[in-house]
């Protein structure tokens, strides 16, 4: 804790800087600066100056608040919020890094992929066994990807009634798929 006449000369340095004395100002800031170079390391410069902007900005709040009593140095208690400040900083931001081709991506399990593929096989022979209607529409409509409408124009039927139909064949697809047990 500070001695008594130490105390009294940072509260009259905080009454100036509160009044908006310019020195006063530039003196926390350079502290703030000073704090910041020593604890915010790979930043660049304006991410700097925004650290030292928020600092200040928030020791005059601090400062302003009902009941306030400076009970440390104020070198210290600048020090304190800009240190704070930084903190909060780096944990806001989110680390990224540009991939690069030669990084490898992340393998799956090789289990997937042999889930996948008996997957895949089970729906295939589980659209074979429809109907030629529905394997028909599942072709155009989700391997080539046509509109409803685009169907009705190639088999001369609503596109409202190709809906309903395609509405059945999934169904009875699910069906057959979980009858098989392959796909839940």
């Amino acid at each position: 804790m500070p001695s008594a006449p130490d105390r009294d000369a940072d509260r009259h340095r905080l009454r100036l800087f509160l009044s908006g004395d310019e020195g006063t100002a530039r003196a926390l800031t350079a502290i703030a600066r000073e704090t910041v170079a020593r604890r915010a390391f790979g930043l660049d410069p304006a991410e700097r100056d925004d650290l030292v902007q928020e600092s200040i900005a928030q020791l005059w709040a601090a400062c302003t608040r009902d009941g306030f009593d400076l009970d440390s140095t104020l070198d210290g208690f600048v020090r304190t919020i800009t240190t704070a400040r930084c903190i909060d900083h780096f944990r806001r931001r989110r680390w990224q890094q540009e991939l690069h081709e030669s990084i490898p991506l992340e393998a799956e399990h090789p289990l997937d992929e042999i889930h996948r593929e008996r997957t895949l096989e089970a729906v295939r022979k589980a659209v074979a066994s429809l109907r030629p209607l529905c394997r028909d529409l599942i072709q155009w409509h989700f391997h080539e990807g046509q509109r409803y409408d685009q169907i009705a124009a190639r088999t001369g039927r609503a596109a409202s009634t190709l809906r309903v139909h395609m509405h059945r064949c999934l169904r009875q697809l699910r069906t057959t798929l979980k009858v098989e047990g392959e796909v839940s």
